[in-house]
């Protein structure tokens, strides 16, 4: 029997054996005694380590008033930089991921219960299958907390732990039945968002088992809904002013004989005149695009635990299980097609033929633009399910206790796109014709059956019929698959010293991950001619096994002496073998000494590394089009003439540059040191207060990327260096000659990354006062440094910076602040949340000029007030986040929306309210 269908097919029988027998909870009666921390297999009974683990638990996160993980995650101090959300239109996922320190989701390893779950956060884009978990799979219903360990953890985990680790711990103290339903909007009126999730389970004696069923549905915003999305805008002769699209509805068509672009303009005038792209014939394609993309979500997720056995010969043995099924549906809109073969898509094989019926001007038209309004948006809608399953024993006999289980699980996206455009039928509509419209004989030349002409020189003058000829829907299929086979064996005192008992961990591991990504065929067929719009890539697929054995260590070397009530010691090694680059060891020292009851300081140094994935390894080469800048352009340096620029420069017709994207079956993982510091304050004398203050430093090596199109632009300008990666229109092409046609940019290990910074926690909890109890707390993370080292040994500083094309925002400060309060079934709680303004650099259109201004940073403040009725297991939350009201901060180097979607909050001021009733 097929495996996969077995596993499926066992749950219901697993289901019936996790059924109630008794009211009392062991796992409960053991989780008193022993805790596992996040960064560690050990089991021990203090909660300290000498890692930083920050904890969300389920208060915090009913708290927050928010519908995934995601949203609640990226708002702590410690996440900067670039991950996915729903804000992300052009280039979105529909995913929401999370990326410690800023350095990427790819480097944030994400667990459910201390394992790796599968590539959730599937996309199909230009590079292939690109893939990490994303955080809106988790039902929030589920959540018991959130662990979030601020340090490599390599050792212990494997690939992927440089920036640190998110762990999601599910509830198992359910009892009962459980019904939550949330509603919200903006004060705008739009970006509704609903949740509805019932959630059953119950404790017994030997065990528990918890059954959840969530819907959520956030729709769409629109960006022309929001003043400061609805306008792209950009710096021109030093004044922030539109700066739109030089393909227009209204045409834009560079005469040969004299050089001249022409128009109809915007008034559709009776005559063609000269194209002014500064004057007002540039076109806005901002208010169709989506500032938040709809997702739709359906998630059904079973945990249980029950006893099998327990005798003197073997000990305690448990089965458990878990098993989730996600359905994400979320869709994209973008302003409708350029249309524009040779300048916007490196196509030179559609002039518009002096011998077209509808050419007006009697000559080969080389460079024609023309924005297909009457095709609509571009909207591609998303598909992804994702299926995983956990089959496992544990047990426990006498000091050991153990763990070993299987995991699977898939995912699979089906995605498609429209209108995409065939320029190869482009090509023989725009080319010569015979006949007329008012004979009713006009054909094509070159296709004379199927072909029918296209007019793009008038007012709504492109007809249903043409469209249907050169465009097409893509159909198109993604997909991954996990599996893990692993064994955990750990024991808390296997001798003793004299300073206490040492503990220990160790175990195994294989897993394997393959992934394949199918381009629709038409698009597949015409990227090798480079004869198609959008963003085209050739199939990729591929997979790689990796087999690991770790150990861990506890060893207390001093206790109960002067200045040192304890002083422990923590070890670990991980040894990986991969089947694509070979085997690599990753370390970890950590120290934890506490001083007094009062007092402990913690310090560590772990080695971490992140493997090449899918993508990077085998990727097809595929399309992108950032929105970048040639140096060459304005002022050419020798080097750019010897690359073919004139000597006088040229006028870029585009704001964005083709670059060619990709894998590579050569690279290396790259590795990471990662050094932490610090310290935690509980004073005896204030009871429930606590300061926490840690120093981390990360430096990363042969980092997975690319080298940059605009650096692979500037080198080429000014060291004469990678121009060998740049393809120039030259004046055979028609095109603008010098600019480029095409950058080469696939994945390599090139440079690294060194970041440091403080992570500081005070709070103080548990205030009695006559009118309740009060809870204070506040986080901030400092960013001190963030430098990533280009190919050359060249270093982008971005502490304190803002750059959209390199690694996002990085305001030296960001804060938290929250208090909370409780009193006869009534709770408030308020949040404010600080993010600090940022440098960032952008070009001025006008004079090509690179200038530097401050991106301001922003104040939020969150308010939620609640009731709990006693006795009757009904509670009812009302909410507001952004009560002010705050727009995002302009940026005029921000891709999306002239700001970071990524860090602001966009959706404005939102409204929301929440009831939930639990019957035990």
């Amino acid at each position: 029997m097929n495996r996969k269908r077995f596993l499926w097919a066992s749950l219901p029988v697993l289901f019936v054996g996790l059924l109630p027998q008794a009211q009392v909870s062991h796992a409960q009666e053991r989780a008193v005694e022993e805790v596992v921390v996040t960064g560690s297999r050990i089991v021990r009974k203090e909660l300290e380590s000498s890692a930083p683990v920050q904890t969300f638990t389920r208060e915090d996160i009913e708290a927050s008033g928010q519908m995934s993980l995601g949203d609640i995650i990226r708002e702590i101090p410690s996440v900067s930089g670039q991950a996915q959300t729903t804000q992300v239109n052009n280039g979105g996922t529909g995913a929401k991921t999370i990326s410690l320190r800023g350095l990427g989701s790819d480097r944030t390893l994400v667990l459910l219960n201390g394992r790796r779950l599968p590539n959730s956060a599937l996309s199909a884009s230009s590079t292939g299958i690109v893939g990490n978990v994303d955080l809106n799979t988790i039902p929030v219903s589920m959540v018991e907390r959130v662990e979030v360990l601020k340090e490599g953890a390599s050792a212990v985990y494997g690939a992927d732990a440089i920036s640190g680790v998110v762990n999601i711990i599910t509830r198992d103290d359910m009892d009962g039945l459980e019904v939550s339903a949330s509603y919200g909007e903006s004060g705008e009126g739009d970006g509704e968002s609903q949740e509805l999730s019932v959630t059953f389970g119950n404790t017994f004696d030997e065990g528990h088992f918890m059954f959840d069923a969530t819907y959520v549905e956030e729709k769409s915003i629109v960006a022309g809904d929001r003043d400061w999305a609805s306008v792209p805008l950009a710096s021109l002769d030093g004044e922030v002013m539109f700066l739109g699209s030089s393909a227009p509805p209204w045409g834009n068509y560079t005469i040969p004989s004299t050089g001249t672009a022409v128009t109809l303009g915007p008034e559709y005038g009776d005559a063609f005149r000269e194209f002014s792209f500064f004057g007002g014939d540039s076109y806005n394609f901002a208010p169709v695009n989506y500032q938040r993309q709809p997702n739709e979500r359906w998630m059904l997720t079973f945990d249980g635990e029950q006893r099998l056995l327990e005798d003197d010969a073997l000990g305690e043995v448990n089965v458990f299980a878990e098993a989730q099924y996600i359905n994400r549906q979320n869709e994209q809109a973008l302003a409708e097609v350029p249309l524009a073969p040779l300048v916007f898509f490196g196509f030179s094989d559609a002039p518009y033929s002096a011998d077209n019926f509808y050419n007006p001007f009697g000559e080969d038209i080389a460079d024609w633009r023309r924005r297909m309004v009457e095709g609509g948006p571009r909207i591609r809608d998303f598909e992804a399910q994702t299926k995983r399953i956990v089959l496992g024993l544990n047990g426990e006999f006498e000091d050991w206790s153990w763990e070993a289980y299987y995991q699977y699980g898939d995912v699979n996206l089906e995605t498609h796109f429209g209108d995409l455009y065939n320029l190869q039928r482009v090509a023989n509509a725009v080319g010569p014709t015979t006949g007329s419209p008012a004979g009713g004989d006009l054909q094509c030349v070159n296709d004379p059956t199927n072909c029918v002409p296209l007019d793009v020189f008038g007012q709504n003058s492109v007809t249903q019929d043409m469209l249907d000829y050169v465009t097409f829907t893509t159909n198109e299929s993604a997909g991954s698959d996990q599996e893990i086979f692993a064994l955990n064996i750990s024991n808390a005192d296997i001798f003793d010293l004299p300073a206490g008992p040492v503990g220990v961990a160790f175990g195994l591991q294989q897993r394997e991950e393959s992934g394949f990504d199918n381009p629709d065929s038409q698009v597949a067929a015409l990227a090798a001619a480079n004869a198609v719009t959008g963003t085209p890539r050739i199939p990729t697929s591929g997979s790689y096994e990796v087999k690991e054995a770790y150990v861990e260590f506890l060893i207390p070397l001093v206790a109960d002496a002067p200045l040192v009530q304890s002083l422990d010691l923590e070890l670990a090694h991980r040894y990986s073998d991969y089947d694509t680059f070979g085997s690599t060891n990753n370390s970890k020292v950590g120290a934890r000494w506490r001083l007094n009851d009062d007092l402990m300081v913690r310090a560590s140094f772990s080695e971490a590394f992140r493997q090449p994935q899918i993508s990077d390894l085998f990727g097809g080469a595929g399309t992108s089009f950032p929105q970048i800048s040639d140096p060459c352009a304005e002022n050419p340096t020798d080097t750019c003439i010897a690359d073919g620029v004139p000597a006088g420069g040229y006028e870029p017709p585009s704001t964005q540059i083709q670059t060619r994207v990709g894998g590579n079956a050569e690279l290396e993982p790259e590795t990471a040191d990662i050094v932490t510091v610090g310290f935690v304050l509980e004073p005896r004398w204030l009871e429930g207060a606590s300061l926490t203050a840690d120093y981390y430093d990360i430096e990363i090596t042969d980092a997975i990327s690319t080298l940059g199109a605009e650096f692979v632009l500037t080198q080429c300008a000014q060291a004469g260096s990678f121009c060998d990666q740049i393809q120039r229109f030259d004046a055979a092409s028609g095109g603008v000659v010098g600019f480029p046609r095409v950058v080469d940019n696939r994945f390599t290990n090139v440079g690294g990354v060194e970041t440091s910074g403080v992570d500081v926690g005070l709070a103080y909890r548990g205030i009695e006062t006559e009118f309740g109890l009060f809870d204070a707390s506040v986080e901030a993370t400092y960013i001190d440094e963030y430098d990533k080292i280009q190919a050359d040994g060249s270093v982008i500083p971005h502490a304190g910076r803002f750059l959209d094309d390199q690694d996002g925002w990085f305001g030296r400060w960001k804060t938290n602040f929250t208090l909370r309060w409780a009193w006869q079934g009534f709770s408030a709680n308020y949040q404010a949340r600080w993010i600090k303004s940022a440098e960032e650099s952008y070009q001025d259109q006008i004079t090509g000029e690179v200038l530097d201004r401050t991106v301001d940073g922003r104040t939020y403040h969150d308010l939620q007030a609640g009731y709990r009725f006693a006795d009757t297991g009904l509670s009812v939350r009302l909410g507001v986040n952004n009560l002010t009201d705050k727009e995002p901060p302009l940026s005029l180097d921000g891709f999306n929306d002239n700001t970071d979607v990524r860090t602001f909050d966009t959706v404005g001021r939102f409204f929301y309210g929440e009831m939930t009733y639990r019957m035990q």
